[in-house]
Formats: structure tokens, sequence, C-alpha cells
């Protein structure tokens, strides 16, 4: 399994980018918004979802991410997933710790 994590700015391509590596490798994308509002109840809006994400990386550092991909991986196991949302360097180094890899910054 190979794990692609996308990070930046609202507005800067994320959801763009990560549409056309579906669209041409098949990835299966981890959806934070969704496991954030199953998990904790938030409502469906930028404030809150940040809000609840914030906390979720307060309490564990940011591992809390490692668990959305998890779940995404027992629910539809595949050889290669996106994950868009990685707000925090403690995400992205929970991640590595966890799946391995290396950090490609362009």
């Amino acid at each position: 399994m190979r794990l692609i994590v996308l990070s930046g700015p609202i507005g800067v391509g994320k959801t763009t980018f990560g549409d056309a590596l579906v669209s041409l490798f098949g990835a299966a994308r981890v959806s934070t918004r969704r496991w954030l509002i199953a998990n904790t109840g938030c409502e469906n809006e930028r404030g809150p979802l940040q809000e609840a994400g914030a906390s979720q990386d307060a309490a564990t550092g940011g591992a809390w991410v490692v668990k959305v991909v998890e779940d995404a991986i027992a629910l539809e196991p595949c050889e290669l997933l996106l994950m868009d949302a990685a707000r925090i360097p403690g995400q992205v180094q929970a991640l590595r710790k966890r799946y391995g890899g290396t950090c490609q910054r362009q």
C-alpha cells in the first residue's frame, strides 16, 4: 500500500490535484472530514470541522490521522490511498512512523 499525503493552504489546488490522482491512478480517498463527523459528531461545516481537527491534534499530537487511514484501509483495501488534509507536521510524522516512507516537498 502506498499513501500520498497532500498539504497546503485553502484554495491552493489540493482537491483538483487529488481528483487527478484518483482519475489517473485509481487512488482511494481518505476522508478526515467523514471521520471527524462520524467520530466527534461535529457539523459538516468548515469552522466546526477545523475545531474538531484541532481538538484531535491537541489530544494526540496529530496521530489521530493514523486511525483515519487504518479505518479507510479496513473499509476498502487498495494499493494507493490519498489523504489531502494533513494540517500539521505531527500528522505527517505520525503517518511516516506508522507507514514508513519519505516526505517529498515541492
